[in-house]
């Protein structure tokens, strides 16, 4: 129960009582780290093997947008199997899902782009953010985005922001740019994350691997918080690490598996449905995906699915946006 109720206590409020969401916290200064350069704001292509005729292309709609990534259309097999170890109920049936080209943010949207959207549109995060005091979550009225209780740069992902939130920043991104931009579908969460990979993770050696490629529960964090269980590999962060510090999945995209969970659009369901299926009537829950800084491996596969209700602010709760292509 101990054991259960740390990982719940990482995950978010409402996931104590059934699963782990990713909405996490800590309000221990975090040691300084050093910033990364902010993405460029020009136009690039990457050449990331898709298959061996294509190449993957970055575009940026204005200087305040997050850089996107043209991810190309395709078919996979959405869920886990049966023999993956920590499949949950919620990750089935299996789902054959044919998906058309759409833009992904090549990064989670970070406290750079937070405050450029904040100062131009007059929207502001509540205050409070879910904190785990040792011995159960606290809406802590302190804590927002500006300070989760540790230090980040402009470069780290903004946290302690709602579903809500989101929704106000991809209507701001809509407005300035003529494009539409929202949330990923859980569809286009698992597509994009799974990057052509069938596995658990878009890397091969797992546990073994983990530091190269995500930003979860390590070394740095155990050694801050003995209590809490992690990997012994240090990958450099005890907290949230400046986007892009880690290797990106095999079609360009930097921590889809890591660093803090993202909101998607889809409501939560018992088990996977099909694109197009009819959503719940009361969606009391959204998806979150990709696991987090806190998490141990396990949470931060291909298939795992967290919930939130759409008003929990976290400090390991992010967002990464898609932008519909014509």
């Amino acid at each position: 129960m101990a054991f259960l109720l740390i990982c719940c206590g990482l995950a978010g409020c409402q996931q104590i009582m059934d699963r782990l969401s990713g909405t996490v916290l800590s309000v221990v200064s975090q040691d300084q780290e050093d910033k990364v350069d902010k993405p460029s704001m020009e136009t690039v292509t990457v050449s990331v093997p898709v298959a061996e005729s294509k190449i993957l292309q970055t575009f940026q709609d204005c200087a305040s947008c997050p850089i996107m990534v043209k991810v190309p259309a395709g078919t996979f097999q959405m869920g886990s199997p049966a023999s993956e170890e920590g499949r949950d109920a919620d990750e089935a049936p299996r789902i054959d899902v044919v998906v058309s080209a759409f833009a992904i943010s090549q990064t989670e949207v970070t406290r750079h782009h937070w405050a450029a959207f904040e100062l131009d549109s007059g929207h502001r995060a509540a205050s409070g953010c879910l904190t785990w005091d040792g011995d159960g979550y606290v809406q802590a009225q302190h804590l927002g985005w500006r300070y989760p209780g540790f230090s980040q740069s402009d470069e780290h992902p903004v946290v302690c922001v709602s579903w809500d939130d989101a929704q106000a920043y991809a209507q701001w991104l809509s407005r300035q740019t003529g494009h539409l931009y929202r949330l990923p579908h859980e569809f286009e969460w698992e597509y994009a994350a799974r990057a052509g990979t069938q596995g658990p993770y878009p890397w091969v050696r797992g546990a073994s691997d983990q530091c190269r490629h995500t930003n979860a529960a390590d070394a740095a964090l155990t050694r801050k918080h003995p209590q809490w269980p992690g990997q012994t590999c240090h990958d450099g962060f005890a907290y949230t690490s400046p986007v892009g510090s880690y290797l990106p999945n095999p079609w360009g995209l930097y921590d889809m598996h890591g660093n803090v969970m993202e909101w998607t659009q889809t409501c939560w369901s018992l088990q996977l449905s099909r694109p197009g299926d009819s959503a719940p009537l009361n969606c009391a829950k959204r998806v979150t995906r990709g696991g987090g800084w806190d998490l141990p491996l396990v949470y931060l596969r291909s298939a795992y699915r967290g919930k939130a209700p759409p008003f929990n602010r976290g400090t390991g709760t992010g967002i990464r946006l898609v932008r519909e292509l014509p």
